[in-house]
């Protein structure tokens, strides 16, 4: 009940994982499904950072389940970050994450989530 209390109250959601034996966290998936009977998620604003050594897996399960709980979710708003454990003091990795950040501000504002810094 608190979980969905704070994703209601929230103007956005950004959701970073890792992936774990090719699948989303069980603990991720597990808060994710104890707000599919609300509308929590309905048109909220959503940010998705997969970071892992491949994570394609998660993060094509992760995309399905945040449009199937109808987030508000776009390519501009998705990260897939592979290979984490060597980007952690990558430039390029920085410049991404501030342009799903940036996207998704711009989602929550209700504008083109192409816009650039």
């Amino acid at each position: 009940q608190e979980l969905r209390e704070k994703i209601a109250l929230a103007d956005a959601v950004i959701i970073g994982t890792p992936e774990y034996v090719f699948s989303v966290p069980a603990i991720l998936k597990n808060a994710l499904e104890w707000c599919v009977a609300s509308t929590v998620f309905t048109d909220k604003p959503t940010a998705l950072i997969v970071a892992a050594s491949a994570g394609e897996k998660t993060f094509e399960q992760l995309s399905l389940i945040l449009k199937t709980i109808q987030c508000r979710i776009e390519p501009g708003t998705m990260l897939h970050v592979k290979g984490a454990r060597t980007k952690l003091q990558d430039k390029e990795l920085n410049d991404q994450l501030d342009r799903v950040f940036y996207a998704t501000i711009a989602l929550l504002n209700g504008n083109d989530t192409t816009v650039t810094q």
